[in-house]
């Protein structure tokens, strides 16, 4: 009977160790850190509340050239709705610095079963038939960068490191990486064109990296607030530019990046043409 209750007890102590293991097991695999978050955060992009959306986003630079500082910079309003097809409102503002300002307002709708983009420039507003390869470059072309799209820098991210903050009232998850543009160039040439600089086949590996910073709620893993660092690598690029030239030495980068936040997940349900651009010239 003492053995039959020794082993009862060894038993019991056996499973309670294993219990306890095992529960230690599991909390440490729960534990939040960057990468499992970010893998989280990538799942997101196939959830229908992400579909449709609101964003802005600003693209800056600030340079010294000689005696005078320069401002140029892309900033955007959206409101998208990506599926079950694809459509939106973008405003968009050019900063040329020294030549001034350009406003362009585009919209995206399906009628009947074409995909239309109206656009207004000079207070005209003209329409172009897309089929979906064009509406991707077209959108490349004037700085649209949806919420995959940069779901897709992740893979690119290294140093992860992470805290928590309260980002207006939103409770985040806050990743500091370095983008190692090299395994993403197509996405980092189309957001250096829109920085002035022309794709000359630039080897990324040679250059410096880029500090991205995602704000991710914590309660649907939800990327709210990205912000992209690339100060260091415009005056890179810069210097490789002007080398051997009077202007070498002359350039300095004070500031280059871009910032995008999303929000209103869920509640673009529509985008409606206004009277004003029915009667738009078909290029």
């Amino acid at each position: 009977m003492k053995q039959t209750g020794k082993r009862t007890c060894k038993l019991i102590h056996g499973i309670l160790l294993m219990v306890g293991i095992l529960g230690c097991m599991i909390l440490t695999g729960c534990a939040a850190t960057p990468e499992r978050v970010l893998q989280k955060t990538a799942l997101t992009a196939v959830s229908d509340q992400t579909k449709n959306y609101k964003c802005e986003s600003e693209i800056t630079m600030n340079a010294q050239v000689g005696n005078k500082n320069l401002d140029t910079g892309v900033s955007m309003v959206a409101e998208l709705i990506e599926k079950p097809e694809y459509s939106g409102h973008i405003e968009m503002t050019m900063n040329y610095g020294p030549k001034g300002k350009e406003k362009n307002d585009y919209y995206i709708v399906k009628e009947n079963d074409w995909t239309m983009m109206y656009s207004r420039k000079d207070n005209k507003w003209i329409k172009q038939l897309v089929t979906m390869d064009d509406l991707s470059g077209e959108l490349e072309d004037i700085g649209i960068y949806n919420y995959s799209s940069f779901l897709g820098y992740q893979k690119a991210l290294t140093s992860l490191s992470m805290t928590e903050e309260n980002l207006d009232g939103v409770d985040c998850y806050k990743i500091k990486g370095l983008v190692d543009l090299s395994q993403i160039s197509d996405q980092a040439n189309g957001i250096l064109a829109d920085m002035g600089v022309e794709n000359t086949g630039l080897d990324f590996s040679t250059l410096s990296t880029v500090k991205m910073c995602y704000w991710i709620q914590k309660d649907t893993y939800y990327p709210i607030k990205i912000t992209m660092d690339m100060k260091d690598l415009m005056q890179d690029i810069m210097e490789m530019s002007i080398k051997g030239t009077r202007a070498q030495g002359q350039i300095k980068i004070n500031e280059a990046g871009m910032e995008m936040t999303f929000h209103d997940f869920g509640s673009v349900t529509e985008i409606v043409l206004p009277e004003e651009c029915k009667d738009a010239l078909l290029q």
